[in-house]
């Protein structure tokens, strides 16, 4: 694999570009969910495209604060290179891509940490 398409080493974001999405999403995330939001996530296959699905809902955000929830899709797929945009104003979706699972594990770890979300496994 070519270190280009690398975006995470030893569990960290790899580059300044990548840790700034983290923070970046993690603000907008924030935003839409309130403080320490529930992040659901679970992966699936559709077609040859594997994907990391996390969908945040809101949890101890004051209901007047809350605006509902953030969905990221994030496609893992060797052959394409790595895409981590950011959303645009009142867009609560985005499909970022990457080049692995290891990095997709990691981006979303990192996120997770960053937001101290609980996290919950979805069973299909």
């Amino acid at each position: 694999m070519n270190n280009t398409t690398v975006l995470t080493f030893e569990g960290k974001p790899l580059n300044p570009a990548t840790k700034d999405w983290i923070n970046q999403m993690a603000d907008a995330i924030r935003r839409r969910c309130g403080d320490r939001p529930v992040m659901r996530m679970y992966a699936y296959r559709h077609c040859v495209t594997e994907y990391l699905a996390m969908d945040f809902d809101p949890t101890t955000a004051p209901k007047d604060k809350i605006h509902g929830g953030f969905s990221i899709t994030m496609s893992v797929c060797r052959a394409d290179t790595p895409s981590l945009q950011l959303p645009e104003a009142g867009v609560f979706e985005i499909v970022p891509g990457v080049t692995n699972w290891v990095d997709a594990m990691t981006l979303a770890n990192s996120l997770c940490q960053s937001l101290g979300a609980l996290v919950k496994f979805n069973y299909g």
